[in-house]
């Protein structure tokens, strides 16, 4: 599945959550990945391989019913993905210390795939 948009979205990312549904569950790419299992801690965040691109990006997958009947953020739903807006101050305030975690392992990430992608090419 071409995921080009949600990717995309990502990079321009405030540090928002923004969830894809796919079947009876829904995907957080890269920074709203890492924000929601910052958020709720018992969330994993796993590497899955964008075929198209051939990189690797974070995502996170919730069943659908995690979404409802939560009063400490909304869900806003549109053509396209769904946004959750949280309420509680601690996360709000700890949204951009989260951006730049996030930053941070992205940027060691593509440094590992580089030095990978160097060891493989000398063999």
């Amino acid at each position: 599945m071409d995921i080009t948009l949600q990717i995309q979205r990502e990079r321009e990312n405030p540090g928002r959550v923004y969830l894809y549904v796919f079947g009876q569950v829904l995907k957080a790419y890269e920074l709203s990945a890492y924000i929601l299992t910052r958020m709720f801690p018992d969330l994993e965040m796993v590497e899955e391989v964008d075929r198209e691109k051939s990189d690797i990006c974070y995502v996170t997958v919730i069943d659908a019913e995690f979404t409802l009947g939560n009063p400490d953020y909304a869900i806003l739903v549109s053509d396209d993905m769904i946004e959750m807006e949280c309420f509680l101050p601690n996360v709000i305030e700890s949204i951009p210390v989260w951006i730049d975690e996030f930053r941070q392992l992205k940027e060691s990430q593509h440094k590992k795939n580089y030095l990978l992608g160097r060891s493989i090419s000398k063999v």
